[in-house]
């Protein structure tokens, strides 16, 4: 429309096409939409559990205190002993998360079944208001887990998690897991797993907060 205004503005000279400044328009990926982190955290004992725990919190607190920006909300499920718990619903206050956060503790077996069974119920509903293409589920374990989802049945905890992971794949949100325990590295069952939940899987040896924020942060932008 600017070039058709201009040319025939032009009275009695040769029209031809002129760009100016102000025609160049670039487009720019922006998202409207929050997103729903899901933090589901393996409390159970094993070699890294405090670390894990410790920038856990650091990398909530420090995303919730910039969701002001892309109004991100938080959402924490930890799985130990024998079962998994919402402790943190999904939120945007500092102040609620922190409260919730000083209320763990640590110990016990893997329940891992549990915590991805848990966390596909949680995903599943709140796909409703996020939008499934902006729910990211962060899970923070060795991934060997070994209790079944019924303590008392003599099924194998392991293919019970394959199961819950697949069941959370079919939901089309996206899945990191984050490995920090140098004594399962061999082991292979985060690259297991993450292959069933159809997600992306980071061994990362020495995990502190500032590296939780920048595996979620390069998630949230893709």
């Amino acid at each position: 429309m600017k070039q058709y205004i201009r040319k025939t503005e032009q009275a009695g000279e040769k029209l031809k096409i002129q760009v100016r400044t102000d025609d160049i328009m670039k487009k720019v990926r922006v998202r409207k939409n929050a997103s729903l982190i899901v933090f589901l955290v393996d409390l159970s004992w094993s070699m890294a559990v405090t670390q894990r725990l410790a920038a856990t919190k650091k990398a909530i607190t420090a995303i919730l205190n910039k969701a002001y920006q892309f109004r991100d909300d938080i959402c924490l499920i930890t799985f130990q002993k024998e079962s998994a718990d919402v402790v943190i619903s999904p939120t945007h206050s500092v102040t609620l998360a922190e409260k919730a956060m000083k209320k763990i503790s640590l110990g016990g077996r893997t329940p891992l079944a549990s915590g991805l069974s848990l966390a596909y119920d949680v995903m599943q509903q709140q796909s409703r208001n996020y939008g499934r293409e902006n729910i990211i589920l962060i899970l923070l374990s060795d991934c060997k887990g070994n209790i079944p989802l019924n303590p008392e049945d003599e099924s194998d905890p392991q293919e019970e998690a394959v199961e819950a992971a697949k069941r959370i794949s079919t939901l089309g949100c996206r899945s990191i897991i984050i490995n920090s325990d140098r004594m399962s590295f061999g082991e292979g069952h985060a690259n297991a797993l993450a292959k069933h939940l159809n997600a992306s899987c980071y061994l990362i040896s020495v995990l502190n907060a500032d590296h939780l924020i920048k595996a979620v942060r390069n998630e949230l932008i893709l």
